[in-house]
């Protein structure tokens, strides 16, 4: 291959890297979808791309499109559950309050920047480590796929059953003491725009906060990991770990949601991983039953 041709594909990854770094938007699924297509089909893995990641894409595609149809279908919101339980685990207090006491002075930190970047990449991190399994535990792709499928209907279902208010809205209606939607002003402060893309123009659900799917996805993007690479990437908890508190201190969500969305996480990877273990031990079974029955 002529080096110069090497050398564009490379220069053109970067600075799709560089645009992820630098362009403060919201990358949503398509936009991502879009983006990484455009990097295999240079490198020659278009048509494998398209067949592994498109029926991911459209799949999470139809159920952020639907999760907006919850507050025209259900119009009864609830607050009180999710207020009871934050302060009884929080001693009367719930947690946001106390960590916006303790942590917010009345102007934005580093620390704010960095709890609403890993916010704003929620669908960035899935993706990527999605591709990373995709290419290098292959036998893995498919039960991360549907995992996060399972995941994402499952948490849409409870939306539906269950609309839940976030701490910000709750402060706005006065059903608690007043806190600070910091996720407005880091958004100003960043100059943060929505990716043209036909995610971004779905409806928002804002009654969508339990479970925290914000928490649970990077809850389940760990759990892969260290199935498929084992104990050395514990240290990469500190990531779900830092979605954990942020949202609670930016007053997107309440520790009851953040719980809930780890349990929904866990059951998602467990339950999807026993159905294949399931239907392996089936396939495995049956194929040697077949080899028992030819003749000798």
């Amino acid at each position: 291959m002529n080096l110069s041709v090497i050398w564009l594909k490379r220069i053109y990854v970067v600075v799709i890297i560089a645009a992820f770094l630098f362009w403060r938007a919201f990358w949503t699924l398509d936009a991502l979808f879009l983006v990484a297509l455009s990097i295999f089909v240079i490198y020659g893995y278009g048509k494998e791309f398209i067949r592994k990641f498109l029926p991911f894409v459209v799949l999470l595609i139809s159920y952020d499109a639907l999760r907006g149809l919850v507050p025209l279908i259900d119009k009864h919101v609830h607050f009180t559950t999710m207020i009871d339980f934050d302060k009884w685990v929080s001693f009367g207090v719930i947690p946001t309050i106390r960590l916006q006491e303790l942590l917010y002075h009345g102007h934005l930190a580093w620390y704010d920047f960095y709890f609403y970047f890993l916010y704003m990449i929620h669908f960035v991190v899935p993706f990527a480590v999605a591709i990373l399994i995709w290419r290098t535990r292959p036998k893995l792709y498919w039960r991360y796929v549907m995992a996060f499928v399972a995941l994402s209907y499952a948490g849409f279902l409870t939306y539906l059953a269950f609309p839940a208010a976030p701490p910000w809205m709750a402060s706005e209606l006065h059903y608690i003491d007043p806190i600070r939607k910091l996720s407005t002003d880091i958004w100003w402060a960043m100059g943060v725009h929505n990716f043209p893309s036909l995610n971004a123009k779905f409806n928002p659900n804002p009654v969508a906060a339990v479970p925290s799917l914000h928490c649970a996805y990077p809850t389940l993007v760990f759990l892969f990991l260290l199935r498929a690479y084992g104990r050395k990437l514990l240290p990469f908890i500190i990531y779900p770990a830092s979605i954990w508190f942020g949202v609670v201190y930016l007053g997107e969500h309440y520790v009851f949601d953040v719980l809930i969305g780890i349990g929904y996480a866990t059951a998602a990877y467990l339950g999807v991983n026993y159905a294949f273990d399931r239907w392996a031990a089936k396939k495995a079974a049956e194929a040697k039953s077949g080899e028992k029955a030819q003749p000798a």
